[in-house]
């Protein structure tokens, strides 16, 4: 990547040691600690233990747990959580359940983003929103999960997108199909039998996982240059260090797209290294999505730029 792009930063070999290091132990107690903390949460407000008014704030925490699992599997696609391949795989199928996703099937669909982003056989589409209207439906994660679910139900017909092509990839997403829908029914049937528990550890946070995963993905690439280069086809966005910890980092994409096998932990200090040449930082997601709205009120919606010749 930086023989074809010679203005991005090399990085020492020193460096690329101490920034390529694993942390198992830090990984496990984050795993630890986040479960804990949304099943406490869920429990305390399944049985009535703490104020009725303090739910709403339960599930945002619940909710934002949730878009960090969609970190946690994000870094497991691309085996940068455990040196092991397989208990990396083993936490993406696991943690994939939850949100409702095919952990293969979402791996592929990245991975082909990763090796074409910039190109016409990018998975992740380039749409732009034409209206508000277009902006609040993308919100609900509606076309996000139109797709992922038709993956994992075409799956199940033996029809896969063009960027499964590895046969042990397809017989993984069909076994991950049945194992999600199993999930389904098990949620569905103690849903049934305790329906006021099962909103509060696991539906209620579900309704706000989708607006949130919308909300931190979609400054990722959206108004970006059309190009190759990760340093102006990828925005990084400014957070505060709590919110770094429950999205483990993934607020730095760009980072990421310069160094995608990288373990998310060590993002802060290559962004002190390159952060300067990122074309697109934006100050926080609020800032983004309030310019984003605020074109929109105006009928100008920004859009991508153009490939640059």
């Amino acid at each position: 990547m930086n023989a074809k792009f010679p203005h991005i930063i090399r990085l020492s070999e020193m460096d690329k040691n101490s920034l390529n290091k694993k942390a198992p132990v830090r990984v496990g107690l984050k795993i630890l600690l986040f479960a804990t903390i949304y099943l406490g949460l869920g429990f305390a407000c399944a049985y009535l233990v703490i104020p009725s008014y303090t739910y709403p704030v339960v599930w945002l925490v619940q909710g934002a747990i949730l878009v960090g699992t969609i970190s946690l599997c994000h870094d497991a696609s691309h085996v940068s959580l455990l040196e092991s391949p397989k208990t990396n795989r083993l936490i993406g199928v696991l943690f994939s359940l939850p949100i409702l996703q095919s952990f293969t099937a979402y791996q592929t669909y990245h991975l082909a983003h990763h090796a074409h982003v910039g190109t016409p056989e990018d998975t992740e589409p380039v749409g732009e929103f034409e209206s508000v209207w277009d902006y609040m439906l993308g919100f609900t994660g509606i076309f996000f999960i139109q797709d992922m679910f038709g993956t994992m139900v075409n799956a199940l017909r033996d029809v896969f997108p063009d960027y499964v092509k590895r046969t042990q990839d397809k017989k993984r997403i069909k076994y991950e199909t049945v194992l999600l829908l199993l999930f389904l029914l098990a949620i569905v049937t103690m849903t049934v039998f305790y329906p006021y528990q099962l909103l509060c550890l696991y539906w209620a946070p579900l309704l706000v996982y989708y607006p949130g995963m919308i909300f931190t993905g979609l400054p990722e690439h959206y108004g970006c240059s059309v190009t190759q280069d990760p340093l102006i086809n990828t925005r990084s966005v400014k957070a505060h260090p709590l919110f770094c910890f429950l999205y483990w980092n993934g607020n730095y994409h760009a980072e990421h797209h310069l160094y995608p096998s990288m373990p998310s932990i060590h993002y802060p200090a290559l962004a002190n290294k390159i952060g300067s040449t990122i074309k697109y930082s934006q100050h926080s997601y609020f800032y983004f999505h309030r310019n984003l709205l605020l074109a929109a009120l105006k009928n100008t919606f920004p859009t991508h730029e153009e490939r640059p010749v």
